[in-house]
């Protein structure tokens, strides 16, 4: 993780400052894998919209998060 100044412009207007980035994370989805880059933020959650890789979507199709292997699979 690196320290980023990036800001996010969310759906209701408000802007956002992001914390850290993780870049390269390698997701497997099937046989494929994808290098991708997430962004950390300090935002509250939102029960009513979950956020996309939220926490449900990420139980539906079972994502498995290994932080010492540094992997993310689909």
């Amino acid at each position: 993780m690196k320290p980023t100044s990036k800001t996010i412009q969310l759906a209701d207007c408000s802007i956002k400052f992001s914390l850290q980035i993780v870049e390269n994370m390698p997701i497997r989805v099937g046989r494929f894998t994808i290098l991708v880059d997430f962004v950390i933020m300090d935002i509250k959650e939102d029960v009513v919209v979950p956020l996309i890789i939220g926490r449900p979507f990420m139980n539906t199709i079972n994502v498995i998060i290994s932080v010492t292997e540094g992997k993310c699979t689909l």
